[in-house]
């Protein structure tokens, strides 16, 4: 497993500590570029990656605010596990969006919260030029004190799930405030076979 590496993103007290990743290998763009074969894959704004699996494979990706073109990118986490993808599709398909929603929208205060850390985590992942580059850009700026977890208007949406992919990404790398529904609904959150290793 390579090394451990800490993004500092700490603040003040009422957010929440770092999250840790690890730098990607050459087996884990390999694997990346494999699973996302049908889209295109740039590995140049990615941080790390926040979660691996029991077997060692990325789960989770830590990705920067902006894409390599410099694109804004509001998705901090970002699942590639294959396995997750897939039970994230059928539980889309069995319509736990709305339900998701309701229990967010039941928590709507946590939730509130949930989305101002998220905001304040992804503002401190920018480099030093990017945050001074934003500052004269009043429409990126805007877009960054209303964006939420996953590109989400935290300010007139907070309770919208998007999709549970996002959802379960951000619950894995960071928190959740329906954490124990989300992982009472996906049940086992790794593959039993390895199936990322089978595709090397």
């Amino acid at each position: 497993m390579p090394e451990k590496i800490i993004k500092d993103v700490s603040g003040p007290e009422e957010f929440s500590p770092p999250f840790f990743c690890t730098p990607l290998t050459g087996t884990d763009k390999k694997i990346l570029l494999l699973n996302s074969a049908s889209r295109n894959f740039d590995t140049g704004f990615v941080l790390g990656a926040a979660v691996r699996c029991k077997w060692g494979f990325p789960q989770v990706l830590a990705c920067a605010p902006f894409m390599s073109d410099g694109t804004p990118f509001p998705t901090v986490f970002w699942l590639v596990c294959p396995y997750l993808d897939k039970r994230c599709a059928e539980l889309e398909t069995e319509h736990k969006i709305p339900v998701l929603e309701k229990e967010l929208e039941n928590n709507r205060e946590a939730v509130e919260k949930w989305h101002k850390e998220y905001a304040e985590l992804r503002r401190r992942l920018l480099s030093d030029s990017e945050t001074k580059n934003i500052a004269n850009c009043d429409a990126v700026m805007e877009s960054f004190d209303k964006t939420g977890v996953g590109g989400i208007n935290r300010l007139k949406k907070p309770c919208t799930a998007k999709c549970l992919h996002l959802q379960t990404a951000t619950m894995l790398a960071w928190k959740h405030p329906a954490e124990a529904w989300l992982k009472r609904e996906l049940g086992c959150m790794e593959c039993g076979e390895a199936c990322c290793k089978e595709k090397l």
